[in-house]
């Protein structure tokens, strides 16, 4: 896996995004609680365009205490 290199930024527009090396068009995405490697749009349940911006941005933040 490797961060996107054209756009810094989350495909939501904060945090990264995390592109699939080998499938570019595919990242990793949380869905229903699950990660998969996933693409905006597909044939199975976890490419679903619903919600797929956010799912595929991850945010770091501080750890809990």
């Amino acid at each position: 896996m490797i961060p996107e290199h054209d756009d810094p930024a989350g495909k939501s527009g904060q945090g990264t995004s995390l592109a699939s090396y080998n499938f570019p068009d595919r990242f990793i995405r949380h869905y229903s609680n699950t990660v998969y490697i996933a693409s905006n749009g597909g044939s199975n349940a976890f490419d679903s365009a619903t919600s797929w911006a956010d799912d595929v941005s991850w945010v770091v933040d501080q750890p809990w205490a």
